[in-house]
Protein backbone atom coordinates (compact mmCIF):
# COMPACT_ATOMS: atom_id res chain seq x y z
CA UNK A 1 0.00 0.00 0.00
CA UNK A 2 1.02 3.75 -0.75
CA UNK A 3 1.47 6.08 1.70
CA UNK A 4 -1.58 8.33 0.93
CA UNK A 5 -1.85 12.29 2.04
CA UNK A 6 -5.19 14.11 2.34
CA UNK A 7 -3.22 17.86 0.91
CA UNK A 8 -6.19 20.92 1.54
CA UNK A 9 -9.41 21.09 2.48
CA UNK A 10 -12.23 23.51 1.71
CA UNK A 11 -15.52 23.82 2.74
CA UNK A 12 -18.61 26.47 2.28
CA UNK A 13 -19.91 27.99 5.39
CA UNK A 14 -23.41 26.19 6.94
CA UNK A 15 -26.79 28.35 6.45
CA UNK A 16 -30.24 27.83 8.14
CA UNK A 17 -32.57 24.85 5.62
CA UNK A 18 -35.28 27.42 5.77
CA UNK A 19 -34.44 31.32 6.16
CA UNK A 20 -30.55 30.87 5.56
CA UNK A 21 -27.99 32.49 3.37
CA UNK A 22 -28.08 29.45 1.03
CA UNK A 23 -31.90 28.72 0.79
CA UNK A 24 -31.72 29.62 -3.32
CA UNK A 25 -28.84 28.24 -4.04
CA UNK A 26 -28.42 24.93 -6.08
CA UNK A 27 -26.03 22.11 -4.02
CA UNK A 28 -24.09 21.67 -7.14
CA UNK A 29 -23.31 25.56 -7.48
CA UNK A 30 -22.32 25.36 -4.07
CA UNK A 31 -20.36 22.45 -4.40
CA UNK A 32 -18.52 23.69 -7.67
CA UNK A 33 -17.26 27.03 -6.16
CA UNK A 34 -15.67 25.28 -3.36
CA UNK A 35 -13.98 22.92 -5.50
CA UNK A 36 -13.03 25.90 -8.16
CA UNK A 37 -11.67 27.98 -4.86
CA UNK A 38 -9.79 24.51 -3.91
CA UNK A 39 -7.81 23.89 -6.71
CA UNK A 40 -7.06 27.68 -7.22
CA UNK A 41 -5.29 28.08 -3.50
CA UNK A 42 -3.55 24.35 -3.47
CA UNK A 43 0.18 25.10 -4.54
CA UNK A 44 0.88 23.00 -7.41
CA UNK A 45 -2.89 21.66 -7.94
CA UNK A 46 -4.19 21.94 -11.59
CA UNK A 47 -7.67 21.00 -12.45
CA UNK A 48 -6.52 18.29 -15.34
CA UNK A 49 -4.09 16.70 -12.24
CA UNK A 50 -7.74 15.44 -10.70
CA UNK A 51 -8.68 12.02 -11.79
CA UNK A 52 -12.04 11.47 -10.30
CA UNK A 53 -14.46 13.40 -7.90
CA UNK A 54 -16.52 11.91 -5.49
CA UNK A 55 -19.23 12.91 -3.87
CA UNK A 56 -21.54 12.23 -0.92
CA UNK A 57 -25.76 13.27 -0.65
CA UNK A 58 -28.05 11.67 1.57
CA UNK A 59 -30.97 12.62 -0.97
CA UNK A 60 -30.09 12.23 -3.94
CA UNK A 61 -32.90 14.01 -6.05
CA UNK A 62 -34.29 16.97 -7.69
CA UNK A 63 -31.33 19.70 -7.84
CA UNK A 64 -29.28 17.30 -6.42
CA UNK A 65 -30.21 14.02 -8.15
CA UNK A 66 -29.46 11.87 -11.21
CA UNK A 67 -25.56 12.21 -11.45
CA UNK A 68 -24.42 15.02 -9.50
CA UNK A 69 -21.04 13.97 -9.00
CA UNK A 70 -20.57 14.36 -12.64
CA UNK A 71 -22.57 17.67 -12.94
CA UNK A 72 -20.37 18.88 -10.57
CA UNK A 73 -16.88 17.73 -12.40
CA UNK A 74 -18.67 19.45 -15.15
CA UNK A 75 -19.22 23.33 -13.20
CA UNK A 76 -15.73 22.88 -11.64
CA UNK A 77 -13.13 20.84 -13.60
CA UNK A 78 -11.82 20.33 -16.92
CA UNK A 79 -14.53 18.17 -18.52
CA UNK A 80 -12.41 14.93 -18.74
CA UNK A 81 -12.61 14.83 -14.97
CA UNK A 82 -15.36 12.35 -14.32
CA UNK A 83 -17.23 11.99 -10.92
CA UNK A 84 -20.13 10.12 -9.09
CA UNK A 85 -21.89 10.30 -6.34
CA UNK A 86 -21.89 7.64 -2.95
CA UNK A 87 -25.01 7.35 -0.30
CA UNK A 88 -24.23 6.19 3.04
CA UNK A 89 -27.31 9.01 4.58
CA UNK A 90 -25.04 11.07 7.10
CA UNK A 91 -21.61 9.51 6.44
CA UNK A 92 -21.87 10.12 2.47
CA UNK A 93 -19.40 12.95 3.13
CA UNK A 94 -17.00 11.14 4.76
CA UNK A 95 -17.37 7.64 3.06
CA UNK A 96 -16.43 9.54 -0.36
CA UNK A 97 -13.48 10.55 1.19
CA UNK A 98 -12.75 7.09 2.84
CA UNK A 99 -13.28 5.90 -0.95
CA UNK A 100 -10.91 8.48 -2.58
CA UNK A 101 -8.13 7.27 0.67
CA UNK A 102 -8.24 3.49 -0.71
CA UNK A 103 -8.16 3.81 -4.25
CA UNK A 104 -5.01 6.09 -4.09
CA UNK A 105 -3.41 3.95 -1.15
CA UNK A 106 -4.23 0.91 -3.77
CA UNK A 107 -2.76 2.84 -6.62
CA UNK A 108 -6.03 2.82 -8.38
CA UNK A 109 -5.49 6.54 -8.83
CA UNK A 110 -3.09 9.69 -7.64
CA UNK A 111 -5.28 12.63 -7.11
CA UNK A 112 -9.37 12.65 -6.22
CA UNK A 113 -11.06 15.26 -5.19
CA UNK A 114 -13.92 13.99 -2.62
CA UNK A 115 -16.32 15.45 0.06
CA UNK A 116 -20.43 16.26 0.05
CA UNK A 117 -23.00 18.47 -0.61
CA UNK A 118 -26.43 19.22 -0.30
CA UNK A 119 -29.34 21.60 0.08
CA UNK A 120 -31.96 21.07 2.61
CA UNK A 121 -33.49 24.32 2.17
CA UNK A 122 -34.72 22.65 -1.60
CA UNK A 123 -35.15 18.82 -0.83
CA UNK A 124 -37.44 17.65 1.79
CA UNK A 125 -35.83 15.95 4.73
CA UNK A 126 -36.82 12.21 3.20
CA UNK A 127 -37.12 13.62 -0.15
CA UNK A 128 -40.27 14.44 -2.05
CA UNK A 129 -41.37 10.47 -2.58
CA UNK A 130 -40.20 8.27 0.41
CA UNK A 131 -41.23 4.53 -0.09
CA UNK A 132 -39.27 2.58 1.67
CA UNK A 133 -39.88 -1.72 1.00
CA UNK A 134 -42.36 -2.93 3.57
CA UNK A 135 -40.69 -6.13 3.86
CA UNK A 136 -38.10 -3.92 5.62
CA UNK A 137 -40.61 -2.98 8.44
CA UNK A 138 -41.58 -6.81 9.15
CA UNK A 139 -37.97 -7.94 9.02
CA UNK A 140 -35.70 -5.49 10.37
CA UNK A 141 -37.68 -2.75 11.84
CA UNK A 142 -34.96 -0.75 13.51
CA UNK A 143 -32.53 -1.22 10.75
CA UNK A 144 -32.47 2.81 10.71
CA UNK A 145 -32.22 5.13 13.49
CA UNK A 146 -32.33 9.32 12.95
CA UNK A 147 -29.23 11.20 14.29
CA UNK A 148 -30.43 11.81 18.06
CA UNK A 149 -31.16 7.90 18.44
CA UNK A 150 -27.85 7.04 17.08
CA UNK A 151 -26.25 9.15 18.93
CA UNK A 152 -27.96 8.38 22.45
CA UNK A 153 -26.89 4.74 21.36
CA UNK A 154 -23.23 5.42 20.72
CA UNK A 155 -23.04 7.88 24.14
CA UNK A 156 -24.04 4.62 26.27
CA UNK A 157 -22.08 2.34 24.49
CA UNK A 158 -18.84 4.61 25.12
CA UNK A 159 -19.88 6.03 27.95
CA UNK A 160 -20.09 9.95 27.14
CA UNK A 161 -22.08 11.99 29.63
CA UNK A 162 -24.19 14.74 29.24
CA UNK A 163 -21.72 17.14 30.34
CA UNK A 164 -19.33 16.43 27.85
CA UNK A 165 -21.60 16.55 25.04
CA UNK A 166 -22.46 19.77 26.47
CA UNK A 167 -18.39 20.75 26.76
CA UNK A 168 -17.88 19.75 23.09
CA UNK A 169 -20.33 21.62 21.77
CA UNK A 170 -19.38 24.94 23.42
CA UNK A 171 -15.77 23.81 22.55
CA UNK A 172 -16.61 23.18 18.45
CA UNK A 173 -18.34 26.54 18.51
CA UNK A 174 -15.18 28.49 19.76
CA UNK A 175 -12.91 26.90 17.29
CA UNK A 176 -15.15 27.65 14.65
CA UNK A 177 -15.14 31.32 16.02
CA UNK A 178 -11.54 31.29 16.40
CA UNK A 179 -11.36 30.19 12.85
CA UNK A 180 -13.67 32.93 11.00
CA UNK A 181 -10.86 35.38 13.26
CA UNK A 182 -7.75 33.46 11.21
CA UNK A 183 -9.53 33.16 7.60
CA UNK A 184 -9.84 29.49 8.44
CA UNK A 185 -10.72 27.18 5.38
CA UNK A 186 -13.84 28.49 4.87
CA UNK A 187 -14.74 30.20 1.65
CA UNK A 188 -16.73 32.96 1.85
CA UNK A 189 -17.11 34.46 -1.87
CA UNK A 190 -19.34 33.00 -4.13
CA UNK A 191 -19.66 33.86 -7.94
CA UNK A 192 -22.82 33.63 -10.37
CA UNK A 193 -24.70 31.88 -8.51
CA UNK A 194 -27.67 30.18 -10.06
CA UNK A 195 -31.45 30.22 -8.19
CA UNK A 196 -32.97 26.74 -7.66
CA UNK A 197 -34.49 27.67 -11.49
CA UNK A 198 -31.77 29.34 -12.94
CA UNK A 199 -33.74 31.94 -13.06
CA UNK A 200 -31.35 34.52 -11.76
CA UNK A 201 -27.66 34.93 -10.95
CA UNK A 202 -25.62 36.86 -8.37
CA UNK A 203 -22.49 37.13 -6.24
CA UNK A 204 -22.64 37.54 -2.54
CA UNK A 205 -20.26 37.19 0.50
CA UNK A 206 -20.88 35.28 3.57
CA UNK A 207 -19.02 36.55 6.89
CA UNK A 208 -19.95 34.19 9.05
CA UNK A 209 -22.24 30.68 9.96
CA UNK A 210 -25.73 31.49 10.63
CA UNK A 211 -26.18 30.71 13.82
CA UNK A 212 -22.96 30.45 15.54
CA UNK A 213 -23.08 31.67 19.01
CA UNK A 214 -20.45 30.86 22.16
CA UNK A 215 -22.62 32.13 24.65
CA UNK A 216 -24.70 28.97 24.02
CA UNK A 217 -23.10 27.16 27.43
CA UNK A 218 -24.90 29.64 29.59
CA UNK A 219 -28.16 28.42 27.37
CA UNK A 220 -27.43 24.11 27.93
CA UNK A 221 -27.23 25.08 31.60
CA UNK A 222 -30.12 26.77 32.01
CA UNK A 223 -31.68 24.11 30.34
CA UNK A 224 -30.46 21.75 31.95
CA UNK A 225 -31.74 22.59 35.37
CA UNK A 226 -35.04 23.14 34.21
CA UNK A 227 -35.15 19.69 32.38
CA UNK A 228 -34.81 16.52 33.77
CA UNK A 229 -33.25 13.69 31.35
CA UNK A 230 -31.23 11.06 31.09
CA UNK A 231 -29.81 11.98 27.77
CA UNK A 232 -26.48 12.75 26.68
CA UNK A 233 -27.53 14.84 23.61
CA UNK A 234 -29.59 17.81 23.55
CA UNK A 235 -31.08 20.78 20.84
CA UNK A 236 -28.36 23.39 22.58
CA UNK A 237 -25.58 20.79 22.10
CA UNK A 238 -26.24 19.04 18.68
CA UNK A 239 -28.60 21.82 16.66
CA UNK A 240 -28.53 25.82 15.97
CA UNK A 241 -32.01 26.31 16.85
Amino acid sequence: MRETYIISGLRSPIGKAKKGCFRFTRPDDLASQVIKKLVETTPGLKGEMVEDLIVGNAVPEAEQGMQMGRYISLLSLPKEVPGFVVNRYCGSGLEAIHLAFSKVQSGYADCIIAGGTESMSMVPFLGYKTSPNYNLSKTSPDYYLNMGLTAEKLAKKYNITREESDQFSFNSHKKAIEAIKKGGSTIRDFKNVSGAKGNFQKDFKVYQRDGLNCKRFKCIGIIKKKIISNRSTFFCNTCQK
